[in-house]
């Protein structure tokens, strides 16, 4: 895959912080379905995403600064993007996911409920959550909510397997439960939340 060389800043502005964009030599397509950002030296038409998307690649997310959420399948040809104007893929990472309230260990007072971490867990969109819902049981997880609309469920887990959790390919964002006393949310629950900060882009 061809490098564009652009001056340009090449930060991924997410909620859990601001990342440098750090380019992938390769692509580790262990699951059927992964995750990656794809950063573009410019932002791709309707006509070119979809011609991408014809390739095998599914639009997620829009990531300032021209970068987007894409799942790859497994076995994807890389060499099928040298025609586009991309810098560089790079895949998701564990530590992109968890919300900076949760952090260097660091849990608001309100999830910590007899010494488990409530936290609300955020799917990628194209996530099934009904087989998720499956492996989570199977792997022994405490499911205190699921949200079917939202692709997300509220878990309790041990305070130390946060960083096991957010390893899981599925998941896209992990943030504390909100606080109590918290007026209700009912955006949350009609509108997928996410791990991407407001933009105007659409």
């Amino acid at each position: 895959l061809p490098i564009v060389c652009y001056s340009q800043d090449n930060t991924l502005l997410l909620k859990s912080g601001n990342f440098q964009f750090s380019k992938d030599l390769e692509l580790v397509n262990s699951n059927d379905t992964n995750y990656y950002f794809i950063f573009f030296s410019e932002i791709p038409t309707e006509s070119e995403k979809m011609k991408i998307m014809d390739l095998g690649l599914e639009f997620l997310e829009y990531i300032p600064n021209r970068a987007f959420v894409v799942s790859i399948p497994k076995d994807f040809n890389i060499s099928l993007l040298s025609d586009y104007e991309i810098l560089g893929i790079s895949h998701v990472k564990p530590y992109h996911k968890i919300d900076p309230k949760l952090q260097n260990d660091n849990f608001p007072s309100w999830s910590l409920i007899n010494n488990r971490l409530f936290v609300k867990v955020l799917l990628y969109k194209n996530v099934n959550i009904s087989v998720f819902n499956k492996y989570l049981l199977d792997n022994g997880y405490k499911i205190n909510e699921l949200n079917v609309f939202g692709n997300s469920v509220t878990l309790s887990i041990n305070p130390v397997d946060l960083s096991k959790l957010s390893e899981i390919n599925e998941i896209w964002y992990i943030e504390p439960i909100d606080p109590p006393g918290f007026p209700e949310n009912k955006t949350a629950r009609t509108l997928h939340r996410s791990n991407v900060i407001n933009t105007n882009y659409s």
